[in-house]
This record gives structure tokens, sequence and C-alpha cells, in this order.
């Protein structure tokens, strides 16, 4: 839960900054990059002495995290426009 849940800001604010992030596919692209950066980094860390461990899920996850955050924030900004009426 605890990647899903850190991902999760980057789906809402990815569309939020830029229009470019709008599509699912764009954020689910960008999440994955970012992710397997960090899992990279950790892989690398490994080797000046760090405990992290790289793991596939964590990318599988944080993606997934991402991808719900942009989901629901789909969902609340159709719901807040049907119901905009000024």
């Amino acid at each position: 839960m605890g990647n899903i849940a850190l991902f999760f800001p980057l789906g809402i604010m990815l569309p939020l900054v830029h229009d470019k992030f709008s599509s699912i596919w764009k954020v689910l692209i960008l999440a994955m990059l970012v992710s397997s950066g960090i899992e990279l980094l950790q892989l690398v860390s490994r080797g000046f002495g760090s405990y992290r461990s790289v793991d596939i899920d964590d990318v599988l996850l944080n993606t997934f995290g991402a991808c719900v955050g942009c989901v629901g924030f789909a969902i609340v900004r159709r719901y807040a426009s049907a119901n905009d009426t000024s």
C-alpha cells in the first residue's frame, strides 16, 4: 500500500500542472520512468553499501498508484464540471 500511496499524488498533480499529461497513458509512462529511475538508483547505491532492495513489484505498484490518482482526478474533474452551474 505504501508504494501506491506514494505515487498517488503524482497521478493527480501531473494533469493539474500541464495539459500534456491529461492522458492516462502519458501519466503511466512518466510514472514508470520515474519509478524505474528510483529502482536503478537503489541498485547502484547497493554498490556503495546501501541496504535498499530492488524489486520490479515496486515499479508496478508505483505506476499503478499514479494511474489510480490520475483516474480519480479525472472522475472528480468530470463530476465537478458536470455540476458546475455558473
